[in-house]
Protein backbone atom coordinates (compact mmCIF):
# COMPACT_ATOMS: atom_id res chain seq x y z
CA UNK A 1 0.00 0.00 0.00
CA UNK A 2 1.44 3.23 -0.83
CA UNK A 3 0.47 6.64 0.53
CA UNK A 4 -1.71 7.68 -1.77
CA UNK A 5 -3.51 4.63 -0.97
CA UNK A 6 -3.90 5.59 2.99
CA UNK A 7 -5.38 8.95 2.28
CA UNK A 8 -8.28 7.64 -0.02
CA UNK A 9 -8.76 4.88 2.69
CA UNK A 10 -9.26 7.43 5.87
CA UNK A 11 -10.88 10.48 4.04
CA UNK A 12 -14.50 9.52 4.64
CA UNK A 13 -13.48 9.67 8.51
CA UNK A 14 -12.57 13.29 8.14
CA UNK A 15 -15.97 14.25 7.46
CA UNK A 16 -17.23 13.03 10.23
CA UNK A 17 -17.56 15.46 13.40
CA UNK A 18 -16.46 14.31 16.93
CA UNK A 19 -18.91 12.96 19.04
CA UNK A 20 -20.03 15.19 21.65
CA UNK A 21 -18.99 15.42 25.00
CA UNK A 22 -18.53 11.87 26.69
CA UNK A 23 -20.90 10.43 29.21
CA UNK A 24 -18.38 8.90 31.14
CA UNK A 25 -17.12 9.98 34.23
CA UNK A 26 -13.57 9.34 34.99
CA UNK A 27 -13.69 10.09 38.46
CA UNK A 28 -16.49 7.56 39.08
CA UNK A 29 -14.53 4.88 37.11
CA UNK A 30 -11.31 5.47 38.88
CA UNK A 31 -13.60 5.07 42.30
CA UNK A 32 -15.54 1.89 40.81
CA UNK A 33 -11.84 0.25 39.76
CA UNK A 34 -10.61 0.64 43.55
CA UNK A 35 -13.61 -0.49 45.17
CA UNK A 36 -13.42 -3.43 42.65
CA UNK A 37 -9.81 -4.11 43.77
CA UNK A 38 -10.53 -3.72 47.32
CA UNK A 39 -13.47 -6.43 47.20
CA UNK A 40 -10.92 -8.73 45.21
CA UNK A 41 -8.02 -8.85 47.41
CA UNK A 42 -10.66 -9.16 50.14
CA UNK A 43 -12.46 -12.21 48.59
CA UNK A 44 -8.75 -13.24 48.35
CA UNK A 45 -8.15 -13.09 51.48
CA UNK A 46 -10.81 -15.02 53.02
CA UNK A 47 -10.83 -17.73 50.42
CA UNK A 48 -6.54 -18.19 51.10
CA UNK A 49 -7.95 -17.93 55.26
CA UNK A 50 -10.70 -20.54 54.75
CA UNK A 51 -8.02 -22.99 53.06
CA UNK A 52 -5.62 -22.48 55.56
CA UNK A 53 -8.44 -23.41 58.52
CA UNK A 54 -9.48 -26.39 55.78
CA UNK A 55 -6.13 -27.72 55.75
CA UNK A 56 -5.34 -26.87 59.90
CA UNK A 57 -8.36 -29.08 60.27
CA UNK A 58 -7.95 -31.77 57.84
CA UNK A 59 -4.22 -32.52 59.49
CA UNK A 60 -5.13 -32.69 62.72
CA UNK A 61 -4.99 -35.99 64.61
CA UNK A 62 -5.10 -37.30 67.62
CA UNK A 63 -2.36 -38.35 69.81
CA UNK A 64 -2.82 -42.40 70.97
CA UNK A 65 -3.82 -42.64 74.78
CA UNK A 66 -2.59 -45.80 76.61
CA UNK A 67 -5.28 -47.80 77.26
CA UNK A 68 -4.11 -48.54 80.84
CA UNK A 69 -2.18 -47.16 83.72
CA UNK A 70 1.70 -46.47 82.62
CA UNK A 71 4.54 -45.49 85.01
CA UNK A 72 8.63 -46.39 84.69
CA UNK A 73 8.49 -49.62 85.97
CA UNK A 74 5.61 -51.22 83.57
CA UNK A 75 8.06 -49.42 80.81
CA UNK A 76 10.67 -51.94 80.93
CA UNK A 77 7.71 -55.11 80.19
CA UNK A 78 6.51 -53.36 77.26
CA UNK A 79 10.05 -53.67 75.66
CA UNK A 80 11.73 -56.58 74.63
CA UNK A 81 14.92 -57.01 75.79
CA UNK A 82 16.79 -56.86 72.32
CA UNK A 83 15.30 -53.76 71.91
CA UNK A 84 16.43 -51.97 75.12
CA UNK A 85 20.01 -53.27 74.18
CA UNK A 86 20.28 -56.19 75.96
CA UNK A 87 21.46 -59.70 74.68
CA UNK A 88 19.04 -61.72 73.58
Amino acid sequence: MSMDDDRELLAPLRDLEPPGASTVSVAQAIRDGRRRKAAFAAAAAVMVALVAVGLGLSQRQQLPTAAGRFDVATAGLLCSPRSQGGRS
